[in-house]
């Protein structure tokens, strides 16, 4: 399993084709083909769009459990074809995650196979505010919600179109900051310690151990403040 600090730009390799040339498609990849649909291209002219799968700037389309909207076939331009997708589970502040949520989930994963995209995750609990009262659930609230995800396959019946799942869930907009005493820190990302008790580490690392225990082995974890990753693992192995 791989944690990776999460940035806009994907790169990856892939294969480039020459307008005005004829194109020597490679042969079909052995790995998992969901959420790729494949494309002959013969002699490319000026106005063919190429999109390489998983590759280039995302669109960032969110939604709230609240006010649920669901993607749709026109939700990406020609010129995308990786989304960022983020739920804010606003309605789950005190119970479990239901069916009837993770089925939305994975209504939108569908679609998204279907239209031959891939896709990064995030879910949280907030967009508001950086000023206390926070609003996360409990941590062990959190770990339900995760493990949820995980029963219902979420994850590991999307293997092939999920680029990643972004380590959010604590903290408004899922950032690990301005959050509550069970996890500390009420400001941005720092390069200190920021005097942390062990119980705020160990429920971080919790959170960021069950989001990596869910994700299937191909399925990378992205985290946003690298400091705070290195201090968790450099901690445990102490």
């Amino acid at each position: 399993m791989e944690i990776f600090i999460f940035i806009g730009i994907l790169t990856g390799e892939g294969t480039a084709f020459l307008l005005g040339s004829t194109c020597d498609c490679p042969p079909s990849f052995t790995g998992s083909k969901q959420g790729f649909v494949e494309k002959t291209f013969s002699k490319l002219s000026s106005n063919v769009t190429v999109v390489n799968p998983g590759r280039g700037f995302y669109r960032h389309i969110e939604t709230r459990t609240s006010s649920f909207h669901p993607l749709s076939s026109w939700s990406m331009g020609p010129q995308n074809n990786v989304l960022y997708r983020q739920y804010y589970l606003d309605t789950f502040l005190t119970s479990d995650l239901d069916t009837t949520f993770t089925d939305k989930v994975k209504a939108d994963l569908k679609l998204i196979q279907g239209q031959g995209w891939t896709v990064i995750l995030r879910f949280a609990y907030s967009n508001c505010c950086v000023q206390p009262p926070y609003h996360d659930p409990s941590y062990s609230r959190m770990l339900s919600h995760i493990r949820k995800l995980d029963h219902d396959n979420v994850f590991r019946d999307y293997e092939g179109i999920i680029v990643a799942i972004q380590a959010g869930f604590v903290g408004v907009w899922g950032e690990w900051h301005f959050t509550t005493s069970e996890f500390g820190i009420t400001k941005y990302c720092s390069s200190v310690d920021l005097g942390l008790t062990d119980a705020q580490w160990a429920n971080r690392n919790g959170i960021l151990q069950a989001l990596l225990d869910a994700a299937p082995p191909s399925m990378s974890v992205m985290y946003s403040c690298l400091q705070h990753g290195i201090i968790f693992y450099t901690r445990t192995s102490r």
